[in-house]
């Protein structure tokens, strides 16, 4: 799949995204995952100014959400509200069990998915379950991050030195 192109063209780099993505079906994308698709949304389709390209990419694709069984280690989705979300995606499973996948079809793309497929509809248990779970993964993020725009400014100050934006910066 092809999202974006670019050339040279009289010296100045011009970029280009096909006119008619095809249809993307992102599977297992996680809740900060999301939220950072909601994000782009935001910054590209609500402004001022809508893009065209974005807006058809993301009316291209079909988000498949899977919730967070172990916080990965370096994360801090729980100290941003990252950790959960209850809309930008078409259909959420979440693994209740070794025998259990909860699905939450959000959108007529999200319950097409699910049309074939033999399953009992989710029992209240079910979902106070899925509840239970995501408060307890919440507490087991390793990281948090300062939440105001004064303090993030004040902790990024304060590792301005640290190596990581070394080795992000000699990629860049």
């Amino acid at each position: 799949v092809t999202f974006l192109t670019w050339k040279k063209e009289n010296g100045k780099t011009v970029f280009a995204s096909p006119a008619d993505p095809e249809p993307l079906v992102v599977f297992g994308v996680h809740p900060y995952d999301i939220r950072a698709f909601q994000i782009w949304e935001e910054t590209m389709l609500r402004g001022k100014y809508e893009d065209p390209v974005t807006k058809a990419r993301l009316a291209s694709l079909t988000i498949v959400g899977l919730d967070i069984t172990t916080p990965p280690r370096d994360s801090f989705a729980a100290s941003v509200d990252a950790h959960v979300v209850s809309d930008g995606y078409d259909l959420m499973l979440t693994i209740l069990a070794t025998d259990r996948i909860l699905a939450e079809a959000r959108t007529e793309k999200g319950a097409a998915l699910l049309e074939g497929i033999t399953y009992r509809d989710a029992a209240q248990s079910d979902i106070a379950e899925r509840d239970r779970l995501r408060e307890e993964r919440a507490t087991k993020y390793p990281h948090t991050l300062p939440t105001s725009s004064e303090s993030v400014s004040e902790f990024l100050m304060q590792h301005a030195n640290h190596p990581l934006f070394t080795e992000t910066g000699d990629l860049c």
